[in-house]
């Protein structure tokens, strides 16, 4: 069944684009439970707050 064009612009807007910012953020800069992504060195690193802590994740490319 195809959408209509409401449905198909609506499902758009609602995607977020992920982008990949430069050094670690603070926790002012980030969001309750909203992941950022961000260069730091050779690495790319995720980054998630919760509450007042901050965790990372350090991601690796394909192949290494």
């Amino acid at each position: 069944m195809s959408k209509n064009r409401e449905e198909r612009l609506s499902i758009a807007q609602r995607q977020e684009r992920g982008f990949v910012s430069r050094g670690v953020p603070s926790l002012n800069e980030l969001n309750d439970s909203v992941p950022v992504y961000r260069k730091v060195g050779a690495n790319v690193v995720q980054y998630i707050r919760v509450g007042n802590q901050i965790y990372q994740s350090t991601m690796n490319p394909l192949g290494s």
